[in-house]
């Protein structure tokens, strides 16, 4: 071995040795200091209401009841409160049902007798985002009434619905 590289390894060794024995010692400096951040809250977003399903035998003056299940979805990120849920006889965008042939909305009743085409359903429930849903249903049935209903064979009755 050259004696350079010798030397150069045990004063290496040394070196070595003698910060381990010694220990070392490092200088820093300390600091303090703040910052800021945010966070966004979102909004409510408007309830889905789907009707899946209707079932029951056909309607007639005073005769069967069908029954309409629906769903009301929160397709929000959070929780929502559902308090209540109107269901009347009217078309899908809320305005009056008047079919062709004299059959009216006074024709039909929701739920129990004397209610009319208009019932308010009490939820008062919290319905998480995505998947959850508050099922609810409502029946109706053709009331008999002294005059002629012929108008209204075949028909189908539309339910609308509002949630809040």
């Amino acid at each position: 071995m050259n004696i350079n590289k010798k030397r150069a390894t045990i004063i290496g060794t040394i070196a070595a040795v003698a910060l381990s024995g010694t220990g070392v010692a490092y200088a820093y400096w300390t600091s303090t200091g703040t910052g800021a951040g945010s966070a966004t809250a979102g909004t409510s977003v408007a309830w889905t209401i789907t009707n899946p399903a209707t079932t029951g035998a056909a309607l007639s003056p005073g005769g069967p009841t069908q029954t309409a299940t629906f769903n009301v979805n929160n397709g929000g990120t959070g929780v929502q409160r559902l308090a209540q849920v109107q269901v009347s006889i009217k078309n899908s965008n809320g305005s009056p049902w008047a079919p062709v042939g004299g059959c009216t909305a006074a024709d039909f009743e929701l739920n129990t007798a004397g209610a009319g085409n208009l019932v308010v359903l009490t939820v008062g429930a919290d319905v998480v985002a995505g998947t959850d849903s508050a099922q609810q249903s409502v029946t109706i049935k053709m009331v008999n009434t002294t005059s002629n209903q012929n108008g209204c064979k075949s028909v189908t009755v539309p339910l609308y619905y509002e949630a809040s």
